[in-house]
């Protein structure tokens, strides 16, 4: 068996230049986002069962391939992996069941796939949910 989201590990380096809590709350649930040069790497962990809504508004103009890694609904063991177009106007929920987390990868948007990604403004990228 293959496991695709250990690209989310290989790609995360190990220096920041920035680091932005988008929000938490000690014991409940937590959201901070780090970036590497142009890139963001964004980790949600809840302690219960909840949606939260991550605002993108950190990300500087341009247009975002967001690569979201999450808790398949269906099978906890698995991990689902969803692409996005975003922007720092796009706000994305993530929607975890108790004990889990999501994590997003967020890098400039090549030219050469501007129109095939999904856009979104507000969606649900972390469940199985179609955007």
């Amino acid at each position: 068996r293959s496991y695709p989201e250990l690209e989310f590990w290989k790609e995360m380096p190990t220096t920041w230049d920035d680091t932005k809590v988008i929000h938490g709350s000690i014991g409940s649930y937590m959201t901070v986002a780090r970036r590497s040069g142009d890139r963001w790497f964004v980790g949600t962990i809840v302690n219960e069962a909840r949606s939260l809504d991550i605002p993108l508004d950190f990300l500087g103009p341009g247009e975002f391939t967001a690569k979201i890694y999450a808790e398949n609904p269906d099978d906890k063991k698995l991990v689902t992996i969803k692409s996005l177009q975003v922007t720092s106007d796009s706000s994305l929920t993530a929607t975890m069941s108790s004990g889990s987390g999501c994590a997003i990868w967020i890098s400039p948007l090549p030219s050469s796939l501007k129109s095939s990604l999904l856009k979104t403004t507000n969606n649900n990228p972390c469940t199985s949910a179609t955007p």
